[in-house]
């Protein structure tokens, strides 16, 4: 994956009716990679994290 590329890349997990997305953004102290999870069998479950090498941020969750 190209830190450039504007769509994110998604992965399936087998069982979890779901997965996961991921993009790299540019936040205000440098690269930063964004995911989200869901299940779609689970109403609420969506969660987006941002990561950066020294922390871990729950943005948002009960989406999806």
């Amino acid at each position: 994956m190209r830190v450039d590329e504007a769509e994110p890349r998604w992965f399936t997990v087998p069982g979890m009716y779901g997965g996961f997305s991921y993009h790299f953004q540019t936040g205000a102290h440098g690269l930063q990679l964004v995911t989200e999870s869901w299940n779609r069998v689970v109403d609420g479950s969506g969660m987006r994290h941002t990561i950066t090498p020294t922390q871990v941020v729950l943005d948002a969750e009960g989406f999806v």
